[in-house]
Formats: structure tokens, sequence, C-alpha cells
């Protein structure tokens, strides 16, 4: 499972690199959000990812146990990189959905300073070594960071729910609006697996019955167990990004076939 989970996690990285390269490209160009959502591609899942499964794997492993002068500016580089990444992703739905609402700018204002704050709260309250169980501040960094996906979530399948019903009356392309389903699902996928870092600890300390205590072997067995959920829903990931940005012919038509597809008109209710 764990070659599996690895082979999973050097695709999303892959897929990543590709899709940031290429938003990044195009937001040049446009001068629009893609910028945004490029550099969360770039820094949170490719930056990201790459340092935090270095991180854990040697945490994980006793034989490869870094020291904590390399494991704790590591974690801090980590958190740096996801707490930059998800401010992007903040910033393009944002720009993406709300791009005149002065309502809207300051709520975004208000979230990217508290996001920040977190993270530098972190240092000056518990330290960025690694450990079982973090502080108040490690943990509001963790919600401000992954409420970046819910919010985009959300905000992608409420427009996909408005353009379906444009789209039955050639109001909107049918690409486009499974674009915000697929986006939708695929930053749900991603939230899951990121709460995946809470039930592991969790789940170790319920086994340990404290924090203090720290025995690698349990952590290996334990991460191992949460790998199958993360794998999974890693796949899942994988297969939205790769229809959202490289939709094959056979898939293109399916959606638009569908869209074209008579609307059968519902059965006279009898007298």
């Amino acid at each position: 499972m764990e070659a599996i989970s690895g082979l999973i996690t050097l695709a999303s990285i892959g897929l990543a690199l590709v899709i940031g390269v290429r938003l990044s490209k195009l937001g040049r160009a446009t001068k629009g959000p893609e910028t945004w959502l490029a550099l969360y591609f770039l820094l949170a899942q490719v930056l990201g990812f790459s340092l935090s499964g270095f991180l854990y794997m040697s945490w994980t492993d006793a034989s490869r146990t870094l020291p904590a002068a390399v494991s704790t500016p590591l974690h801090a580089v980590t958190l740096a990189a996801a707490n930059a990444g998800l401010a992007a992703l903040y910033v393009f739905t944002w720009k993406t959905f709300y791009p005149r609402s002065a309502r809207a700018r300051r709520v975004l204002g208000a979230l990217l300073a508290a996001l920040a704050a977190a993270y530098l709260a972190i240092p000056a309250t518990e330290g960025f070594a690694v450990r079982v169980m973090p502080g108040a501040a490690y943990w509001t960094s963790w919600v401000l960071r992954t409420g970046a996906l819910v919010w985009l979530s959300f905000e992608s399948l409420r427009y996909w729910g408005l353009l379906r019903r444009r789209m039955r009356i050639g109001l909107a392309e049918p690409l486009v609006t499974n674009r915000f389903l697929l986006l939708g699902i695929w930053a749900i996928a991603v939230f899951d697996m990121g709460s995946a870092d809470p039930l592991a600890r969790i789940w170790y300390v319920a086994e340990v019955g404290s924090t203090a205590q720290w025995i690698p072997e349990l952590a290996h067995s334990i991460v191992a167990g949460v790998l199958v959920l993360t794998s999974t829903l890693g796949i899942a990931a994988v297969a939205m990004l790769l229809l959202i940005f490289f939709p094959t012919p056979a898939f293109r038509g399916l959606i638009e076939g569908n869209a074209a597809a008579p609307v059968e008109p519902p059965a006279p209710r009898p007298l």
C-alpha cells in the first residue's frame, strides 16, 4: 500500500506542477485569476506536498529520523508553503466569484490576515518542532488553510447549479458547466485528504494514551492505515484534475452529448 500511495503522491505532484506552469503562462496572457490558482498548485501541492511527505516519512521511520536542527526549519518551510498556497487559493476564489464585491474583499482581507497571524503565532507559542499534538496556533492555522478548500468547493458547486439551469436553455457551455462540478468535487477530495492529519494524530493519542511518548513503529502502522483513505481520495483528486484540464475527446463527447439530449416532458397526470 505504501508503494501505491507513493506512486499516487508522485503523480499528484507531477500533475500539479504541469497544471501550475500551464496556468501561470495563461495568467500572464489573460491577467486573470489563473495566476493565483497556479500559485496554489506550485506552492501548496508541489512544494508543500513534497516537503511534508519527506518530513513525515522521516518522523514515522526510526531509520530515517532527522535531527531537530533539520526537521524544525523544514516544518516551518512546509507550513509556510501550504499557507502561501492556500492564501492564493482564497484570492483565486474571490477573483473568480466575487471580483466586484467590496464585502467579499473585506472578508478576504480578514481571512488572509488571520492566516498570517496564526502562522506567526506558531513559533511564538509552541515552536515549529514536529510534535504529536500541536497547540492552538497550529490548529487555527490548519482550519484557516482548509477553509480555502471549503469556500472554493461551495462556490464551485453553487455556480455549477446556476450554470446547469442556464445550460438547459443554451446560455452556458456544457463543458464549462461540468468543470465547476469537477472543481467542487476535487476541492472536497483534497480537504478530506488534509483531514487525515488530525485523524492520524487523534488515533495515535488514543492508542498510546499520551502526547509525550513517541513510538515510530506505532505511528508507522497508523499512517499505513490512513494511507488507504488518502490514496483513494488521491486517485479521485487526480482524476478530477485530468478531466478539468485535459479532457479526452470521449469525455467531451459524453458531456456535450448529454447536454444535447432532448429532455422528455413529464407524463400527464391522470384526472
